[in-house]
């Protein structure tokens, strides 16, 4: 049974299930970094589109995050991710939510940066995450 299935964004991300890891692909990687680092309601599937892929949100990106949201909920066999209008909403509970950072730097498995604008935003996220860490 699983307890206190949890996103870890730092040395992440990655879904944590008691004992259990679960790492994701590249770009599942980046999404999951968005989507828990962004302030709730505020990632829209535009945003997703022009971080990911430098590119407008049409019909066919549109698909593709469907896709990768389904792709990230059944690699982790539950809900990590949802998709509620327009935006795209995180569902557990996270280490930089709930506090706990580890001694790892954040977003340290975010290594195929898909986009030099998510790299500006992978930077700025990181930033963030180390000041809140030091003001604990």
């Amino acid at each position: 049974m699983d307890l206190n299935p949890a996103i870890e964004l730092y040395g992440g991300p990655i879904l944590r299930s008691g004992e259990q890891q679960t790492a994701f692909a590249p770009t599942q990687a980046c999404l999951i970094a968005l989507a828990y680092l962004e302030p709730k309601g505020s990632l829209t599937r535009e945003r997703v589109s022009w971080l990911l892929w430098e590119e407008a949100a049409k019909e066919r990106q549109c698909h593709r995050i469907r896709q990768l949201v389904y792709a990230i909920n059944g690699r982790a066999a539950r809900r990590v991710l949802v998709r509620e209008g327009e935006a795209i909403l995180p569902v557990l509970p996270s280490d930089v939510a709930e506090m706990q950072p580890s001694a790892e730097p954040p977003l340290a498995r975010v290594t195929a940066i898909p986009t030099a604008a998510f790299e500006q935003w992978q930077d700025l996220a990181v930033k963030r995450m180390e000041q809140e860490r030091t003001l604990r």
